[in-house]
């Protein structure tokens, strides 16, 4: 073979070999990238599954308080009616109290 031929073989070879090397690096970066890449998916979808799960808490916790006020209404609107009726029976006791005070007879 002349030496023309070895040359443009060896060139071959060693342009095959840099782009196959290229391309292995390129794929090696590749597949850190994607690692990468999954580990911070995954940070992120347990994030927000904690979160999910706090806000769902936070949920049942905001049920059971909205049962609480409910009750502490109930219970204002009943002393609420009790105190409308004591005041009703006080302002009879005053007036009535106003009238004997009347009939009196004062010094």
């Amino acid at each position: 073979m002349p030496l023309f031929a070895w040359v443009a073989l060896g060139f071959f070879l060693v342009v095959s070999l840099a782009a196959l090397a290229r391309a292995a690096l390129r794929g090696w970066n590749a597949w850190r990238e994607l690692r990468a890449f999954t580990r911070t998916l995954s940070a992120a979808v347990d994030d927000l599954a904690q979160r999910a799960a706090a806000t769902g808490e936070r949920a049942a916790d905001a049920a059971e308080k909205a049962a609480r006020l409910t009750a502490t209404v109930a219970r204002l609107q009943s002393s609420l009616s009790r105190l409308a009726l004591l005041q009703a029976a006080a302002g009879e006791a005053g007036a009535l109290f106003s009238g004997l005070r009347a009939s009196v007879p004062r010094k």
